[in-house]
């Protein structure tokens, strides 16, 4: 029932998923992506961007993300909340001596896009044109131009199997995604904005 309604029916995991030893040696330059999460998650992507034959192609290298939970000594889930500046820190760790050439951000994550620029770190403001975004990703995966470190990336490739468009908005003739399993998803939208 799921794959009926699948936003993205032309992802496919042989096909758009490498390992590790398939990362390219060099890359025209570095994003990171970020969609803003206190009480849903926060992600970020690192994103390695490599033109090839006159085409860029994204290389989605990692990613940080963090649902407002953590296991305590007997397993269980915990709810934690983090700070703009922990998740700054968390952003520096992921990063680590690369340098990024611009940080997307939700737009209305006001408070962390201030802190990066506090903190000189080049951001831009995202576009939310879901619809463009999700027509673009369709054709880049497409076009083979998407690549997504699989052992990295659990998340981001979790999304792109359960991201499903709105049954009841398009009984209204709308086209817009369900508001659930697109934390990562919507910092891919990002890298297109």
């Amino acid at each position: 029932v799921l794959a009926e309604g699948i936003i993205y029916p032309n992802f496919d995991k042989i096909k758009h998923c490498i390992k590790p030893v398939d990362i390219p040696k060099k890359f025209d330059f570095f994003y990171v992506s970020s969609d803003y999460g206190i009480t849903n998650p926060q992600v970020f992507l690192l994103c390695g961007i490599k033109y090839i034959d006159g085409k860029p192609q994204v290389w989605i290298l990692d990613e940080y993300y963090n649902k407002g939970t953590k296991k305590n000594k007997k397993g269980q889930e915990e709810k934690i909340t983090k700070t703009d500046t922990m998740f700054l820190n968390d952003y520096k760790k992921l990063i680590g001596d690369l340098e990024i050439r611009k940080v997307i951000i939700d737009p209305s994550a006001t408070s962390l896009i201030n802190l990066f620029k506090q903190n000189k770190i080049a951001v831009k403001e995202a576009d939310n044109a879901v619809i463009d975004g999700i027509n673009l990703v369709l054709n880049w995966l497409d076009e083979e131009r998407i690549h997504i470190v699989e052992e990295k990336c659990p998340n981001i490739i979790r999304e792109f199997n359960s991201y499903i468009w709105d049954e009841k908005a398009q009984e209204k003739g709308e086209d817009k995604p369900v508001k659930q399993n697109d934390h990562a998803f919507n910092d891919i939208l990002y890298i297109f904005s």
